[in-house]
């Protein structure tokens, strides 16, 4: 089953609009530009549920894991799957799904990272702000040795 074939069953939390533009998508790489915070939320929300790391991990290795960034929205955003190396944020929007990974904020970065079923340690280089979204199955490893430059708060769904 491909991206496009999975959503058109899929309305769960899915506005009118994207799904619209999810309808006229024509390649791969199209669906993959639809890409934003709204997607990427969606992406991390519904993992569990609807198996978005397999469709992702499946149809769509070009487009993670650091191989693509969507410019959509006035912002960057893109998502890592099942990945096990440290990743250094360049994106202000950040998905991260069933990974067991570091996270490296750099200096002068103000980021959105989305956790969903994954296992992390956050380093923040210098004046970086991560503001961090995660689900009950998010496990945070240096949780305690992070300052109020690092917030929390649950992943809702849309």
């Amino acid at each position: 089953m491909n991206f496009s074939e999975f959503y058109k069953g899929e309305r769960d939390g899915i506005c009118e609009r994207y799904r619209n533009d999810i309808d006229e998508a024509a390649s791969k790489h199209s669906l993959a530009e639809l890409l934003d915070i709204n997607m990427c939320q969606w992406f991390c929300a519904y993992n569990k549920e609807k198996g978005i790391s397999n469709l992702l991990c499946e149809n769509f290795d070009r487009f993670i894991n650091g191989k693509f960034v969507s410019h959509r929205g006035g912002y960057n955003t893109e998502v890592y799957c099942r990945y096990d190396k440290a990743v250094t944020i360049r994106s202000t929007i950040t998905g991260i799904i069933e990974s067991d990974i570091e996270i490296l904020v750099p200096d002068n970065m103000v980021c959105r990272i989305m956790l969903a079923d994954s296992k992390v340690k956050i380093t923040l280089g210098s004046k970086s702000v991560a503001e961090v979204f995660l689900d009950d199955t998010v496990v945070i490893e240096n949780e305690d040795e992070l300052d109020e430059r690092v917030t929390f708060d649950k992943l809702r769904r849309l």
